[in-house]
């Protein structure tokens, strides 16, 4: 199972316990009254939800985490031949290979905006370096070898709905993604949109700042049926790309609210 499928379970997991731990937490309960409500000097009740509960309207925010990809394409020929990947891969031998995309370190700048008690209309913009890399087949081994380098950007903009009012809050998001990529082949240089899914948790740490984990599942479908022009392959080869793709993060985020 490749790196993207994993972490596309592990969404649809988190979002199971998300949903399980709201369940759990968001029981109705009495006010905790530590303090007196009188008038004059003393101070009013407050309960665990209204102290636990952001009254800001912006948070922004930096995430590091990781990006998981999947299989792009498939070539099979007849016979074991040389194959010359773009400039900057490693040449090999091999009857098949399928593109992989290796899992690699991701950045971003996160932005939202409270709406409703619960719901967020959230930004993100997130990029990494990922390694296109063949798995080579010869008929008697398979040699991963570096075929391609992909430099990806992700913005997002998606509906992140809070489950609980508690400190640590469940949440669940669903929004639009665009992603571009630029690659050394020529031929994978593009920019699709696509559907974003996720799960995760922010924990309101203080009354100025929060921490969050996200998992979140990138759908889209690229398009590389030019690569066989571009890198020469043999007439009879075989080329098949797989789709839709999944581009998954998780990321862990440090915000400030306004």
């Amino acid at each position: 199972m490749t790196g993207a499928r994993r972490l596309s379970a592990a969404v649809v997991a988190l979002a199971l316990v998300a949903a399980g731990v709201a369940s759990a937490q968001d029981q109705p309960r009495r006010p905790v009254s530590g303090r007196t409500a009188v008038s004059g000097r003393t101070v009013a009740t407050v309960s665990e939800e209204a102290t636990a509960a952001p009254q800001t309207g912006w948070c922004f925010g930096l995430a590091a985490g990781v990006l998981a990809g999947g299989d792009l394409f498939q070539v099979a020929n007849d016979l074991t031949v040389p194959w010359s990947p773009p400039v900057g891969g490693a040449d090999f031998n091999a009857k098949r290979f399928t593109v992989t995309l290796d899992e690699a370190a991701a950045f971003g700048l996160t932005a939202a905006k409270r709406l409703t008690p619960r719901g967020w209309l959230r930004f993100d913009l997130t990029a990494g370096r990922m390694d296109a890399a063949a798995l080579a087949n010869d008929s008697q081994f398979v040699t991963p070898v570096l075929y391609d380098r992909w430099n990806v950007v992700q913005l997002d903009v998606a509906w992140e709905q809070r489950l609980t009012d508690t400190r640590l809050q469940p949440l669940v998001r669903a929004g639009l993604t665009y992603t571009g990529i630029s690659a050394t082949a020529d031929a994978a240089d593009q920019s699709v949109p696509g559907l974003l899914l996720g799960a995760g948790f922010a924990y309101r740490g203080g009354p100025r700042w929060s921490l969050g984990l996200d998992l979140a599942d990138h759908i889209q479908q690229f398009t590389l049926d030019g690569l066989p022009a571009e890198q020469d392959f043999p007439a009879a080869a075989e080329y098949r790309e797989f789709g839709p793709q999944h581009l998954v993060t998780m990321t862990a985020r440090l915000t400030a609210h306004f």
